[in-house]
Parts: C-alpha cells; structure tokens; sequence
C-alpha cells in the first residue's frame, strides 16, 4: 500500500471507485475515534475551488491486519 502521488484526477463525467484493495481513503492523525453504526462527513476540495459536503457510514473492516507503527518489527 502506498500514497497516491499528486491528486486523485476524475475526468468530467467519469467516475473513481473508491475499494479496499484499490483506491481508497486512509485517515490518518484522527482527533477522535470512529465509531462502526455512527456517519460522518467528509468534505471533498476540487481543483477549481470549490467543495462538497459526503455523509457515509462508518462500518467495521478488519482489512489484511496491516500495521503502520512506523517501528513495527523492531
């Protein structure tokens, strides 16, 4: 797994599949849990300024047990 370099690019019209295993968002440095059964709103910034607000429920994954301690191993 690894960061996407630069922006996410959707060309007009089209559509981003956004899956585990594929593309997908990581939060990172949260200042408070998510809660699985809660939602939350993601706000979505596009390149020409403007913005829109996405409410999506929080659902439990337990992905393939990565661990991103950054001293995980050692």
């Amino acid at each position: 797994m690894k960061q996407l370099e630069g922006d996410l690019v959707i060309a007009p019209g089209a559509d981003a599949v956004l899956a585990p295993g594929g593309n997908h968002l990581m939060f990172m440095d949260l200042k408070k849990p998510l809660v699985a059964a809660q939602t939350t709103t993601l706000t979505l910034e596009f390149s020409d300024g403007s913005s829109t607000d996405i409410d999506f429920a929080i659902r439990n994954f337990d992905g393939a047990k990565e661990n991103y301690d950054e001293h995980a191993g050692h």
